[in-house]
């Protein structure tokens, strides 16, 4: 494994092909992938940076699945432990500032009890219109949150994160 691998939270990772195809032999891969609990924090500052843009409407498209999958991630154990993991924010934290800088991220927010999760109310149109798009084109399941539970959800994530700290 090499330095960016083992430094950036990713690992190799064995995926079974359930589905085998009579002319392949191998039924096993490997894969490099992101650990659970660093995308939770990716996610989670990429969020915050986005409700710190002045207009969400600039890049709506698909936006919304970063909020969906960061309530999906807090949901479970990984996302709970990544949660008050305060080394492995800070580490995402150094990541972003060197490698996705913009005027508007305040990435060190994030590190002092400042996450944004839930952009400005008049920014809830443009993310929910797109939240209903992902919904019709099935990018979502069926048992996938409502728009206004997945905010719920959302203010009290940033409240839990922004109590540690």
């Amino acid at each position: 494994m090499n330095l960016y691998v083992a430094a950036s939270g990713r690992k190799p990772k064995w995926i079974d092909v359930y589905i085998q195809d009579d002319e392949v032999d191998e039924n096993t891969a490997t894969a490099t992938v992101l650990s659970p609990a660093r995308t939770f924090r990716e996610k989670a500052t990429l969020v915050h940076v986005a409700c710190h843009r002045r207009r969400l409407a600039d890049r709506p498209e698909r936006l919304s699945r970063h909020w969906f999958d960061l309530t999906c991630l807090a949901a479970r154990d990984v996302g709970r432990a990544a949660l008050s993991d305060r080394a492995l924010l800070a580490d995402v934290v150094r990541h972003k500032k060197v490698f996705f800088h913009a005027g508007n991220a305040n990435y060190d927010q994030c590190l002092d009890g400042q996450l944004r999760l839930v952009p400005d109310n008049d920014q809830l149109p443009a993310l929910q219109s797109d939240y209903d798009a992902m919904h019709a084109a099935r990018m979502v399941g069926a048992d996938a949150p409502s728009f206004d539970l997945l905010i719920e959800r959302l203010r009290v994530l940033e409240a839990d994160a922004n109590s540690l700290g």
